[in-house]
């Protein structure tokens, strides 16, 4: 017997969560109340590596990763309650029905032309983002195939060769989660509005 076998492929959980509308008419009030009192923000964009702090909005976007973990904010309780049953389905999906935990969540807000550039979460199992604000052209998530380095050597148009980069659309209510070890970017927002996220990462019990 003879066949070829599309092997090692990497799950990442893409969906839109019920009744996002009305769980945004809270989270993005929250996100705006959260960056209006912390004293330092992280600068995004192409600063985003250099680990700048402001203490202004700036126009290449801020984070709140350096300075308040929202996981353990009870002011966004209602928000890890939410998504917290989507977590569970889907490693049981994945059959994973042990324990696990959040390391880390903050939120990150994107004016127009603003982005986060290449990099990964190495050292967690797993990362989301759940959009809380997202319009047309707000920039997309891209995933890069972790096969990046070994595709080098692969001739091109090859069956199964995978795809460099995939992309997805940012949808208000959107959640998606994939491992943490894989690397990621955004396009910068070219809509007038922000974008508003909020990301988290996930560790499992061993």
């Amino acid at each position: 017997m003879k066949k070829i076998l599309n092997l090692f492929s990497v799950p990442v959980l893409e969906m839109v969560i019920d009744n996002a509308e009305h769980i945004n008419s809270r989270l993005v009030p929250e996100i705006k109340s959260l960056f209006n009192r912390l004293d330092h923000k992280r600068v995004l964009s192409y600063r985003w590596k250099n680990n700048i702090q402001s203490a202004i909005q700036t126009d290449l976007g801020w984070s709140s990763f350096n300075e308040h973990d929202i996981s353990k904010d009870l002011n966004f309780n209602f928000f890890f309650e939410i998504i917290n049953p989507v977590i569970i389905d889907f490693f049981k999906q994945l059959h994973y029905n042990e324990n696990w935990y959040y390391t880390n969540a903050w939120c990150n807000v994107y004016p127009k032309n603003s982005y986060v550039p290449c990099h990964d979460h190495r050292g967690v199992h797993w990362s989301g983002v759940y959009y809380a604000q997202a319009d047309t052209n707000c920039g997309e998530l891209m995933l890069l195939d972790p096969k990046e380095y070994a595709l080098a050597f692969e001739p091109e148009n090859t069956m199964f060769r995978g795809n460099r980069i995939s992309s997805f659309e940012p949808i208000p209510g959107k959640i998606i989660i994939f491992p943490g070890y894989l690397k990621h970017e955004t396009d910068p927002n070219l809509s007038d509005r922000n974008r508003k996220i909020v990301s988290f990462n996930i560790n499992c019990h061993e």
